[in-house]
């Protein structure tokens, strides 16, 4: 793959290629390919089971379907006042953690006492140093305004394929009828990132989040990492097309690579054949058991293409 598969001049803040067979797609993928070749380190992933849908974190959806499961803090999301919402949860999680005996990333007196300082945290939020926990929070369920990425493409597709076949065989996918015909996985550009919003702005608007995987074993296995924005809620290819103004990185720090959905069971074979399966992706026994059961999501007939 190269650079002349993407659009020379995205108009959508971001460079698009579509591909018509899961073959194609895994070749695209390839770490030693263009444009992630010389430097694939360079690079975070994310898979879309929709490949309409924007790169917004759950905490800022506009359904505010993720706040289902804490409704005493929907109300601040409702109205506009995110950091309100989110710093409230996390208030609650925190104590919930600590009474668990539970291990709070980065714990600091200035943490524990984080509602005596409620306006200063609203202010910036979140602090840098609650940035791991906040990590916790999103990779269990909770919402926050950390996006999920991978380093590994070949996980970021995994995740669109699957949620893709298990939406739509268990007819979970309610807008199946009317989805965008294809799974996507972005692609963006940790330089870029670093270079326009500098360690050195304190706090920088958009930081790229990283916890040990020592302690973490899921974000472990997934290559996880995470990003987060500080500004207005607003997808992720908007704050980065405003950034770029009239100029035009070379390459484009924002990519996004679709297939068509009918080639996503295929895709999930063709994975888990090269060893990316829930068994790699989720440790344990949980992965080597779900391994065996999402074969039901595979295409039936691999060898008549």
């Amino acid at each position: 793959m190269s650079e002349h598969w993407f659009d020379a001049d995205p108009e959508n803040g971001y460079q698009d290629a579509e591909f018509e067979t899961a073959e194609g797609f895994l070749s695209a993928l390839n770490p030693a390919a263009e444009p992630w070749s010389p430097n694939p380190r360079r690079w975070l992933f994310r898979g879309h089971a929709d490949s309409a849908w924007k790169l917004i974190p759950s905490a800022h959806r506009e359904d505010l379907k993720p706040w289902d499961l804490f409704p005493q803090f929907r109300l601040h999301a409702s109205r506009g006042d995110h950091s309100r919402a989110e710093l409230e949860l996390w208030v609650e999680v925190g104590h919930s953690i600590d009474f668990a005996g539970l291990e709070i990333p980065g714990d600091s007196q200035a943490l524990r006492h984080a509602h005596t300082q409620a306006q200063l945290f609203r202010d910036d939020w979140p602090p840098i140093d609650l940035l791991p926990a906040l990590a916790i929070l999103q990779h269990y369920g909770a919402p926050t305004r950390l996006l999920d990425w991978c380093r590994s493409a070949r996980i970021a597709a995994y995740f669109a394929a699957r949620d893709r076949a298990q939406a739509e065989l268990s007819l979970e996918l309610s807008h199946a009828r009317t989805a965008a015909p294809s799974v996507s996985v972005w692609a963006l550009d940790l330089e870029f990132i670093r270079a326009k919003w500098p360690a050195s702005d304190r706090p920088p608007a958009l930081t790229v989040v990283t916890v040990p995987y020592v302690s973490n074993p899921n974000v472990h296995a997934q290559t996880g990492a995470f990003t987060v924005y500080r500004g207005q809620p607003s997808s992720l290819d908007v704050i980065i097309n405003e950034k770029l103004g009239d100029s035009r990185a070379k390459p484009h720090p924002l990519k996004k690579l679709s297939l068509p959905a009918s080639e996503t069971r295929r895709l999930m074979r063709l994975l888990a054949w090269e060893g990316t399966s829930a068994a790699t992706v989720f440790p344990g026994y949980r992965g080597a058991i779900e391994r065996v059961a999402e074969e039901r999501l595979w295409d039936p007939k691999p060898w008549t293409r």
